[in-house]
């Protein structure tokens, strides 16, 4: 008897484990940035949600794929752990190369819950983004020919005065 109950209870247990489901979700399903980016910018994305509605509690990687040459995108958290009933917000940063020719890009943010026997589950939202040609004369580039014109003007006038005192002697 005492044999029966025992095979029933872990029958019972083992069944209670096989039925642990992992039901993760990545909210919004896709950003779209408004804004016109500049290269060689960095720049605050709207972050993301992670929840989870399973069973157990289970451990999320975040990374990203990206068709930007020499962009990245960095999230914070990169690695958690997900409690079932609960929720994490994943904060985006993308960071823009100096040179970048301008048009549409787009960056996969992935969610890759880790689950035993590792089933290949994964989760992205794509982030859409458009880059505007660089100025050719920036606030820098203008200041520094501002600065240049000045110091110019300046030595030429200096030139002047002193040969305007030497001409008066």
């Amino acid at each position: 008897m005492i044999l029966w109950l025992f095979l029933v209870l872990s029958l019972l247990f083992l069944s209670q484990e096989a039925g642990a489901q992992v039901n993760v979700t990545l909210a919004p399903a896709a950003i779209t940035v408004e804004q016109t980016l500049q290269p060689g910018r960095s720049y605050r994305l709207t972050p993301v949600t992670i929840s989870s509605n399973g069973s157990k509690e289970i451990g999320i990687e975040m990374t990203y794929a990206a068709t930007t040459p020499g962009g990245s995108l960095h999230i914070r958290p990169q690695e958690f752990l997900l409690a079932p009933g609960s929720r994490m917000q994943a904060f985006l940063y993308l960071s823009l190369p100096r040179v970048l020719p301008p048009g549409r890009y787009t960056v996969h943010i992935i969610a890759q819950p880790q689950t035993e026997g590792d089933i290949g589950l994964q989760l992205a939202a794509p982030i859409y983004f458009t880059v505007e040609e660089q100025a050719a004369l920036s606030f820098a580039g203008i200041f520094n020919w501002f600065m240049l014109a000045a110091f110019l003007v300046f030595f030429l006038f200096f030139v002047w005065h002193r040969r305007s005192l030497g001409a008066a002697k």
